[in-house]
């Protein structure tokens, strides 16, 4: 697989993240963004579990990237 695709859908993967966890933010008054903590709390928990303890909703969302990965590899071979 070329180095460039994967890492654009690495990247891409984590634009995604980013754009969810920070639509989860308050706005300070300086500008800042701060994190509620419930999401703090579920967040700290969640990366700390390893995958064969998350919930299925949370192995599923994983699985999502992991057959986005899988198909661009696929699809590479494919085209040999």
């Amino acid at each position: 697989m070329n180095i460039e695709i994967l890492a654009k859908e690495v990247h891409n993967t984590w634009a995604d993240w980013m754009k969810y966890a920070l639509s989860k933010c308050i706005a300070s008054e300086d500008g800042g963004l701060i994190i509620p903590q419930e999401y703090v709390n579920r967040w700290i928990v969640q990366m700390n579990l390893s995958y064969e303890k998350l919930t299925e909703k949370e192995k599923e969302n994983d699985r999502k990237i992991a057959r986005k990965y899988l198909t661009l590899n696929e699809n590479k071979d494919s085209s040999k």
